[in-house]
């Protein structure tokens, strides 16, 4: 009898892992409208079943707006979509407008594409305020400059599908929104040395367009204050593109987020502008800089991506002074991943340099740390430490396994190192410090910018959210430290009250006897504080809660969002 012999072939499949990504990035619905889906597409098929979860977010409220909470779609093998459905509550109170976020995690069996993020916006139908003036280039105003012509102060202006040749001055505050996203409404400026949208009021909002062919693609002129500029694509294509794709020129106390700036000569450019929150943007492939701060202090620039630029990816230059770069990925520039020039005191921390021809050149007097210490768990376990940047080109070595190297990082140039690099991405980070967020909550997750006003003897309370990791272990809580940061400096003369306590469903402030004072000298507007605690000790049902009291005859604006006020405990 012959031998047999078996022989075991393995076919590995060369085909690439498809990508995944919402259909579209936006909707404008009716409370009235009920049934709703949100559709997750695959740009080839695949012989595996794609997981693709969700996080719920945004003004509007899970079971009192709307019925979608966190979850899953599930794309079955050989098929490109999936859905989720759900339902807008339609209630009888009067509310503003409400949006829903819906945003794409990394999803199993597929790379997550764009856009990765979903806004649906809720406009009220209980209210007294008009209609919202509609723009439909085969309806009554065809051209979104005609609507702002006849549009008062607080109107909102939804603008249909199309092609718009035009360029637009925004001289009320007003809500212009594209009714479908940024994929399917272009404004393409007709003033090659002027701007597309130029902006020149206080609270403006302008959201969902594809914005090409100026010289400023959304300029914000002087002492403008307050816009919304959020989910715009500025430039697209070598062809299709500004010069600069969004520019702040003196204008301050505005959110600048979750917009796209491709092949421009500066993504995003901040001129002698102050306290701009700058976050969740990707500026890709532009000519010259991602980034770019010049004469700008006290700005966050948190969460974006920077890659492939021709110079740098983030630039502080010339006298920008107390800014904060946290949780930004800047990777293949040309030229240097960030450069400070000229420009002091300003922190840079927990951002990913990756793969630049060479990472930082910088002026000395700057921070690569936060200015306390973090709490944070690495590898299932507990740290309190100063925290710098993860340098894809450093010897990652990490002895002692709390997610800091071994060895400091030295610039190359000037010989200044971050004395606290991190052995990992920050995506392998979980961190205990609690942001002050816009709805008064202080959460480690929901991160929204808002500037929080504290009037003259008056208070302000924010609640813990609920998942927080070590509240179980209160009684192990050392000491608590963290900033509280102002758009202004507090008087020399005037001191602010923090206190920690604890809330209910009832939310009134119980206090503990563990507090501070934040004193200004009339310099600073960026407040460290550091409180030693006794154990304490919070009822069931209840959750930390940070009350700020100002008992001065001045009021002061609180900035809270990623990368501006935040407190943290010590273990």
């Amino acid at each position: 009898m012959r031998n047999q012999t078996v022989h075991t072939i393995s076919i590995i499949d060369n085909d690439s892992m498809p990508v995944v990504s919402w259909s579209h990035s936006s909707d404008i619905v009716a409370e009235s409208i009920n049934a709703l889906s949100l559709t997750a597409t695959l740009d080839h098929l695949c012989g595996l079943d794609i997981s693709v979860p969700f996080n719920v977010s945004g003004s509007a409220t899970v079971n009192v707006d709307h019925n979608l909470s966190d979850g899953m779609i599930v794309i079955p093998s050989e098929q490109l979509h999936g859905a989720v459905y759900f339902e807008i509550i339609d209630d009888t109170l009067h509310e503003p407008i409400e949006t829903l976020l819906v945003t794409m995690q990394t999803p199993e069996n597929a790379v997550k594409g764009s856009p990765n993020v979903y806004t649906l916006t809720i406009l009220d139908n209980d209210n007294e305020n008009p209609p919202p003036i509609i723009v439909d280039p085969e309806g009554e105003y065809k051209t979104i400059s005609q609507a702002i012509s006849i549009a008062k102060n607080g109107n909102t202006i939804i603008v249909k599908p199309g092609t718009y040749k035009e360029s637009i001055k925004i001289d009320k505050s007003l809500t212009i929104l594209s009714e479908k996203g940024y994929e399917h409404t272009f404004v393409e400026g007709t003033q090659r040395w002027g701007a597309v949208f130029e902006i020149d009021a206080d609270d403006v909002t302008i959201k969902g367009f594809t914005v090409y062919g100026g010289y400023k693609g959304i300029c914000l002129l002087q002492n403008s204050e307050g816009a919304e500029v959020i989910q715009n694509r500025c430039g697209y294509s070598v062809k299709h593109h500004n010069t600069y794709g969004i520019y702040l020129s003196q204008s301050h106390k505005n959110n600048i987020s979750g917009n796209l700036c491709f092949y421009n000569r500066d993504g995003i450019y901040l001129f002698s502008s102050k306290n701009n929150n700058i976050s969740g943007n990707q500026c890709d492939s532009n000519n010259r800089d991602g980034i770019y701060l010049y004469l700008s202090r006290n700005n966050v620039i948190s969460q974006n991506k920077c890659s492939s630029n021709g110079r740098y990816g983030i630039y502080l230059n010339q006298w920008s002074y107390f800014n904060t770069l946290i949780g930004n990925t800047i990777e293949s520039s040309e030229n240097k991943g960030l450069r400070i020039f000229y420009s002091t005191n300003n922190e840079s921390f927990l951002n990913d340099f990756i793969s630049n021809t060479e990472n930082i050149i910088s002026s000395s007097q700057n921070l690569w740390n936060p200015s306390t210490k973090l709490s944070y768990l690495y590898n299932e376990s507990h740290y309190n430490n100063y925290l710098g940047n993860f340098y894809s080109d450093h010897n990652l070595l990490d002895s002692d396994n709390n997610g800091i190297t071994d060895d400091v990082y030295m610039f190359s140039y000037d010989r200044l190192t971050d004395n606290h690099p991190l052995s990992s991405q920050l995506s392998n980070y979980v961190f205990q410090t609690w942001w002050f967020t816009s709805n008064e909550v202080i959460s480690s997750n929901e991160n929204k910018f808002f500037i929080s006003k504290i009037s003259a003897n008056d208070t302000k309370i924010w609640r813990q959210e609920k998942d927080f990791v070590i509240a179980n272990n209160l009684s192990r809580i050392n000491s608590w430290t963290g900033q509280i940061v102002f758009s202004d400096a507090l008087k020399a003369d005037e001191s602010l009250r923090l206190d920690i306590g604890y809330s209910g469903d009832d939310k009134d402030f119980n206090h503990t006897g563990i507090e501070t004072s934040l004193t200004g000298d009339g310099k600073q507007s960026r407040l460290i504080f550091k409180i030693n605690s006794g154990e304490l000790s919070i009822p069931s049902g209840n959750q930390l809660a940070i009350r700020i009291s100002n008992d001065n005859e001045s009021g002061y604006d609180i900035m809270t969002g990623l990368g501006w006020s935040y407190i943290t405990p010590l273990i």
